[in-house]
């Protein structure tokens, strides 16, 4: 059976989208089921969506980012711009890959790319 640039697609982008949605969700403290609330889908969903197995729609990606304060480059490229200065420090440090760059911009922000802020991240619990 010959691929679809659909299926080319999610074999590219969901694996990594799914990873870091799960990498946020987990720092934040959300479980799947309090995620799956917060979105309007079941647990199932969530967990298929963090595994690469499902897209996640365009409307369900805007929705968690403005819940957890990520941006939705983040979350589909993997960048640190438009992520809450405290969650890019955590970030980094789970990411080390991530690079010079991202480090010398938390830097022209302000943070420590080791340390971090203390400040509004995670989000208010539910």
């Amino acid at each position: 059976m010959t691929k679809t640039l659909a299926d080319e697609e999610r074999d590219v982008w969901m694996p990594g989208v799914g990873a870091r949605m799960r990498l946020v969700r987990e720092l934040a403290d959300v479980t799947q089921v309090q995620l799956a609330e917060i979105l309007a889908a079941n647990q199932g969903t969530i967990a298929k969506w963090e595994a690469g197995q499902r897209l996640l729609p365009p409307y369900k990606a805007l929705a968690f980012c403005a819940r957890f304060r990520v941006s939705i480059d983040y979350l589909y490229r993997g960048t640190l711009f438009g992520v809450h200065p405290a969650l890019a420090a955590q970030l980094m440090a789970l990411q080390p890959q991530l690079g010079v760059n991202t480090r010398r911009i938390l830097r022209g922000m302000g943070i420590d790319p080791k340390s971090g802020t203390a400040s509004m991240w995670p989000p208010p619990p539910l």
